[in-house]
């Protein structure tokens, strides 16, 4: 991922599939990335169904503030640095086999410059 010249550090972006009825849902997820950006300094959530024929439900939410990584917050033995200037883009894409979850984490001026790529990205999503 390219970033603008003024930025300190790198993007990163992670899909995660758990499987059916797994990975604590829409809602549980929202509160999770919310929760992992603290102080939140703006949210936006917003729902729209993407995909041609039997569309797909994908929920967006764009944060930003100071990001802590939720792995390191559950314990996972990585030690939590807090990250202050951060924005995080997620999507979770409703499948019938089960959710897929996309996360862009990063400077936050480097998620302002990445979000039209990881729209795009995330409206390419299609059932097969």
């Amino acid at each position: 991922m390219d970033r603008p010249r003024d930025e300190s550090g790198p993007g990163e972006v992670v899909l995660f599939f758990f499987g059916p009825d797994k990975g604590g849902g829409t809602e549980a997820t929202v509160k999770l990335w919310t929760a992992s950006m603290a102080p939140l300094k703006t949210s936006q959530t917003t729902t729209r169904k993407i995909g041609d024929g039997i569309p797909i439900a994908a929920t967006q939410v764009l944060l930003y503030g100071t990001y802590t990584d939720p792995a390191s917050a559950a314990g996972c033995g990585i030690p939590a640095l807090p990250r202050p200037g951060y924005g995080l883009a997620g999507a979770i894409l409703e499948f019938p086999g089960g959710p897929v979850y996309v996360r862009l984490t990063g400077p936050a001026t480097l998620v302002r410059a990445e979000l039209p790529r990881f729209t795009r990205f995330v409206d390419s999503a299609r059932k097969k």
